[in-house]
């Protein structure tokens, strides 16, 4: 069964480009990825980082969030993670996040990190 715009029930966009205007000048940005969940309305947007990091942070809330939202709009679900090999819970981080072990599945209205340990 596919979902809306002929999405399967989950489909990974890895490495999506995004253009749009900021204050008056067309601007770029490029998510890690994206894991779309078309039935269930919603968007997870990756950022993959070798360690946990407040640049994470940066990317997640302030870039890829409004970019992403503006794409898709009010009737989807907008949910952030990042990916790590390391993680200390000594790293400063902006705000609230959440430790997430099924990375299709993060946290919404927080950030979720999840340990990508193969």
């Amino acid at each position: 069964m596919a979902g809306p715009a002929g999405l399967p029930p989950l489909a990974y966009l890895p490495s999506q480009w995004w253009r749009f205007s900021a204050c008056g000048a067309v601007r770029w940005c490029q998510t890690d990825g994206l894991f779309a969940h078309p039935l269930e309305g919603l968007i997870v947007v990756v950022e993959i980082k070798y360690q946990h990091t407040p640049d994470a942070w940066f990317q997640l809330r302030e870039l890829y969030e409004p970019v992403v939202r503006k794409a898709f709009g009010p009737a989807w679900t907008v949910a952030l993670l990042e990916v790590v090999k390391w993680y200390d819970p000594s790293t400063f981080f902006p705000e609230r996040h959440f430790m997430c072990a099924d990375p299709l599945h993060p946290p919404t209205g927080g950030i979720g990190v999840h340990i990508w340990a193969p």
